[in-house]
C-alpha cells in the first residue's frame, strides 16, 4: 500500500513537471540568452564542493554565478527505516506519545533500524582566480558552518523496551545487542580550493576541502552485548550487558564552548571525457574527526546482573527509604559499571558519493548517484534526479532516492537567478512527508541564496 501511494504522489510530480514544460516553452534554444543557460556549457563549469553532496544532486554552478560569489545555506533532515513523522515530532516537541504512534512505529520495525537527525547553516565566499598554483585556473571557497548531528542504530527489542516495557518479553530475551549512537555539535571553518587538469589525454577536476573543528558538546554510546531476560511471571531479570558511553564535559556547554577540537577534509574528483554533455563525478565527504577535553566523562560495564526487586518492610512508613533505593552512584554501583574522567575521540561518519551527470538536451539534465555512509546507512542510496530548466533564471529538479537510512524519498528542488547576480534555491528530499506523514519516515528542508560579484 505504501509503494501504491509512492508511486502515485511520483506520477503527480512528474505530470506537473511535463505539462509546465509543454504548455509554455519549447525545448529548443530560442535565443542568445537560452543559449547561455545550455546544460552543455553548465557541464564544463566548476562542481561545488559541498558538505552533502551525497543528498544535493544539484552540484554543479554556472560559471557566470561562481567568479565571485558570496552565500548562505541552511539544511534539516531528519531520516529513519522505522520512526515515523508524527512519532518523531511529538519526541522533538516533548509531548506525549501515546499507544497509536507507540504502535505505528512497532509495526515498521527491523531487527536493526536506523536514525538520524541533522541540522546545518553555513555562510560562504567562492572565487575564481586565473592563474593558481601551476599557473592554471583555480576555484577557491571559504566556508563558516554550525551543525547539530545525533544518528543512531538501534535493536527492534530495545524500541519495544523502552516505551513499552520488559511485559512483552515475559519468558523471552530482549536483544539490545550492535546498539550504537552518536551526538555533536560544532562549528567548522573549512579552506577549499579545486583544479582543473589534463591526464591521458582527459579532462580531469579534482578539489580538496580541509576543515578546522571546534565542538561544543557530544555524547557516543555502543553496546557491544545487551541482553535482558524476563522471568514467564516477572519474579526476576537477568541481564548481560558489554557496553560503554562516553559524554564531553556537561558543566561547561554555551554557545561558544569548545569541549573539543578536530579536523575533516571533503575532497571531489570529476572526470570530463571528451563530449562535454557527461560528467562523472567522486566525492568523499566528512572524513575526520573530534578529540575531546579530558573532563571528559567515560561510563563502561562488562557484567551481568540478576535482579528479584527489593522489600519494603512498611508501605505506609514514610522513613522506609527502601522504597527510593535508587540514585546515580547506586546504579552504578550496582551495575557494575566503572566512570573515569578521560578524553575520547570520535570519529565522523564519512561518506563516499559516486554520480553521473548528463546533458540530454539543452534544458534537462539528469544525473544518477549512489552515496554511503557505512554509519548510519543501512544500505546504499540511490538516487535518479531529473532537471528542466524552464527559463534562463529558473530550473524545476525532482529526485526518486531509495535508501541509506530510510526506503523511498521523493525530492523536489527550485533555484533560480534574479538579475543575473543573485542566486537561490530551495526544496526538500522527500516532500512526501508533506502529504503521507503516518507513512513517511523521513523529511528535511534545504535553502540557499548568494549574490555574485
Amino acid at each position: 500500500m505504501h509503494i501504491l501511494k509512492f508511486l502515485i504522489l511520483i506520477g503527480w510530480i512528474l505530470q506537473t513537471l511535463f505539462c509546465l514544460a509543454q504548455e509554455g516553452l519549447s525545448l529548443q534554444p530560442s535565443s542568445v540568452g537560452d543559449s547561455l543557460i545550455s546544460f552543455n556549457k553548465h557541464i564544463k563549469d566548476w562542481n561545488i564542493l559541498d558538505f552533502n553532496n551525497g543528498s544535493e544532486l544539484i552540484i554543479q554552478r554556472s560559471k557566470s554565478h561562481s567568479i565571485k560569489e558570496a552565500g548562505l545555506k541552511s539544511y534539516a533532515r531528519f531520516s529513519s527505516n522505522a520512526v515515523n513523522i508524527p512519532f518523531a515530532l511529538a519526541v522533538f516537541k516533548n509531548d506525549f506519545i501515546d499507544d497509536e504512534k507507540k504502535r505505528e512505529v512497532a509495526n515498521g520495525l527491523k531487527s536493526v533500524n536506523a536514525f538520524e537527525l541533522v541540522s546545518s547553516a553555513e555562510l560562504f565566499y567562492r572565487f575564481e582566480r586565473d592563474r593558481f598554483l601551476f599557473n592554471s585556473p583555480a576555484f577557491i571557497t571559504f566556508t563558516l558552518r554550525t551543525a547539530s548531528i545525533n544518528e543512531a542504530k538501534f535493536t527492534g527489542d530495545l524500541f519495544k523496551v523502552v516505551f513499552f516495557g520488559n511485559a512483552g518479553f515475559a519468558g523471552a530475551t530482549a536483544d539490545f545487542s550492535a546498539t550504537k549512537n552518536l551526538s555533536y555539535r560544532y562549528h567548522q571553518m573549512r579552506l577549499g580550493m579545486q583544479k582543473k587538469f589534463a591526464f591521458l589525454n582527459h579532462d580531469w577536476e579534482a578539489g580538496i576541502g580541509l576543515s578546522v573543528i571546534a565542538a561544543r558538546s557530544g555524547s557516543s554510546l555502543k553496546i557491544d552485548r545487551g541482553t535482558l531476560f524476563t522471568e514467564q511471571y516477572g519474579s526476576f531479570i537477568d541481564a548481560d550487558y558489554n557496553f560503554e558511553y562516553s559524554v564531553s564535559d556537561t558543566s561547561n556547554n554555551n554557545l561558544f564552548t569548545v569541549n573539543g577540537v578536530g579536523g575533516s577534509a571533503d575532497a571531489t574528483l570529476a572526470y570530463l571525457p571528451g563530449s562535454s554533455s557527461l560528467r562523472v563525478l567522486l566525492f568523499v565527504n566528512d572524513f575526520g574527526f573530534i578529540n575531546w577535553s579530558k573532563r571528559s566523562t567515560l561510563y563502561s560495564a562488562d557484567s551481568t546482573l540478576h535482579y528479584e526487586g527489593f522489600e519494603v518492610n512498611d508501605l505506609f512508613n514514610s522513613t522506609d527509604t527502601t522504597l527510593l533505593p535508587f540514585n546515580g552512584d547506586s546504579l552504578i554501583h550496582i551495575t557494575g559499571a566503572h566512570n573515569n574522567n578521560i578524553p575520547f575521540r570520535t570519529v565522523l561518519p564519512v561518506r563516499f558519493s559516486l554520480a553521473c551527470i548528463y546533458s540530454v538536451s539543452e534544458r534537462w539534465l539528469i544525473t544518477a548517484a549512489v552515496s554511503y555512509c557505512p554509519y548510519p546507512d543501512l544500505m546504499p542510496l540511490v538516487t535518479l534526479q531529473p532537471q528542466f530548466s524552464f527559463s534562463p533564471s529558473f530550473k524545476l529538479a525532482t529526485s526518486l532516492s531509495y535508501g541509506g537510512t530510510d526506503q523511498f524519498r521523493t525530492g523536489i528542488r527550485l533555484s533560480g537567478t534574479f538579475r543575473n547576480r543573485i542566486f537561490f534555491e530551495a526544496g526538500s528530499e522527500n516532500v512526501s512527508a508533506f502529504f503521507l506523514p503516518k507513512e513517511t519516515t523521513s523529511a528535511s528542508l534545504f535553502f540557499g541564496s548568494s549574490i555574485a560579484f
